[in-house]
């Protein structure tokens, strides 16, 4: 089952029934160009200093994945999912006022959002809610510090697919402070 015989030729059986990988955008064009057409099937990892935006730059993609048909699963190991949504939605409601004015993921979480804004359907906020209600149904956000390790992480994303039937994009926030694996 592991021979690379008959790995090879289930490769070239799959070329010649014309199947193409396709990549699955991050919804910024110049990405998409230096990955070849997006992200494939495999291990992508995102490091830098901190509170440089890693986990913006992942939300962002997250919602640019969703907003395309592509179900995430997001295991956060840092974050609440309330936060996590706060700062999709304060990013939404700056493009929403053209990077003007918008509201700031502490002023959603801190309750600063106005009243008048709550009621109002037109208002930046009930707008940027709104537009992610469109697609946060392809988001599942599993949140846990300091227990969600690699069992949990491969039992909830077969469990998905079986469920399912779709292969989700799976985003681990962070890495570094994944449960250890015990056995």
């Amino acid at each position: 089952k592991n021979s690379a015989t008959i790995t090879v030729n289930a490769l070239v059986k799959k070329l010649k029934d014309g199947h193409k990988d396709k990549g699955i955008s991050t919804g910024f064009r110049n990405l998409d160009a230096s990955l070849d057409g997006g992200i494939y099937e495999g291990l992508y990892i995102i490091g830098a200093i901190s509170a440089i935006g890693k986990t913006s730059f992942i939300l962002q993609l997250t919602d640019n994945f969703a907003h395309n048909s592509q179900d995430v699963l997001y295991f956060s190991l840092e974050m609440s999912s309330t936060e996590l949504i706060s700062k999709s939605l304060s990013r939404l409601s700056f493009i929403q006022e053209d990077l003007k004015e918008g509201y700031t993921t502490r002023d959603i979480l801190s309750g600063k959002v106005e009243e008048k804004d709550l009621s109002d359907v037109d208002s930046v906020f009930n707008k940027s809610v709104n537009e992610y209600l469109v697609y946060s149904n392809k988001i599942v956000i599993h949140e846990g510090i300091g227990d969600i390790g690699l069992k949990n992480i491969v039992k909830i994303t077969n469990d998905y697919i079986t469920k399912y039937n779709r292969k989700p994009v799976i985003i681990i926030d962070y890495l570094q402070i994944i449960a250890p694996y015990n056995e």
